[in-house]
């Protein structure tokens, strides 16, 4: 049971950042033992109560699944990084700055939302490409997720105050609908 002030078995952790794996049961989820401890990216099975800790995810927020489930993707230290599902070490993907939330496609894309709109970045690494373009009325596209095809897209537009939008976008293509 997750408390109003985010604590879950006395346990304080971040609402937003957990994720359930694609075709697995599997959730990825930052936490923190003690307040004082660092939150880091933990993964447990669904149906159980002991989450394996991952090492070196120090400041862990934001946790995404590749489509694959073998490799969780998250944000720590101004980088979008990777780890294996597994275990091991965190691999940096790319920096960001005003990250909101991200998706991995079969093909090896990532995609996340910003204030400038979504960008793209494979997920070996490399440097991120804008591949929406905010109109006027727009302060940003968030929170982007992958379809079945892994080609189209859909995320959040946050225009003036109280104006939202959910757009469907392609990769390769700046039209959305």
């Amino acid at each position: 049971t997750i408390t109003a002030n985010g604590l879950v078995n006395g346990n304080l952790f971040r609402r937003t950042a957990f994720a359930a794996s694609p075709s697995g049961p599997w959730l990825a989820f930052v936490a923190r033992a003690n307040v004082n401890d660092p939150w880091l990216l933990y993964v447990r099975p669904l149906g159980g109560v002991a989450p394996q800790k991952f090492p070196g995810t120090d400041d862990a927020t934001f946790a995404f699944w590749s489509a694959d489930n073998r490799s969780i993707a998250f944000v720590s230290g101004g980088q979008l990084k990777k780890v294996e599902a597994g275990g091991g070490k965190p691999e940096d993907v790319c920096p960001v700055t005003d990250f909101s939330g991200g998706s991995w496609n079969r093909e090896g894309t990532i995609i996340f939302g910003s204030p400038q709109g979504v960008f793209r970045v494979a997920a070996e690494g490399g440097k991120p490409e804008l591949i929406t373009a905010l109109d006027a009325s727009e302060s940003g596209h968030f929170w982007p997720h992958f379809l079945p095809d892994g080609q189209r897209y859909l995320y959040t537009s946050w225009g003036q105050p109280g104006a939202r939008a959910i757009y469907v976008g392609t990769l390769g293509s700046k039209d959305k609908k």
